[in-house]
């Protein structure tokens, strides 16, 4: 999941998304795009397919393998 880099903002984004929802989050990790105002949660889930359906439905960008590969590539 693409989210705005701001501190705080990203998490709260992505919890909405789940947020009362039968998907739990078993852990998450994010990291920053260098050079940019974007950032990228990975997230594992109890749930996996649900989980894709809620994101699918809440439309929250995420960037392609390759796109992503360039943008923390040196």
């Amino acid at each position: 999941m693409e989210v705005a880099d701001r501190p705080g903002r990203a998490w709260a984004s992505s919890w909405e998304v789940f947020e009362g929802g039968d998907v739990n989050i078993e852990y998450m990790y994010a990291f920053t795009f260098s050079g940019g105002d974007r950032a990228a949660l990975i997230f594992r889930f109890d749930r996996p397919d649900a989980a894709i359906e809620r994101l699918r439905a809440a439309g929250p960008q995420r960037p392609g393998d390759v796109e992503a590969y360039h943008r923390i590539a040196p």
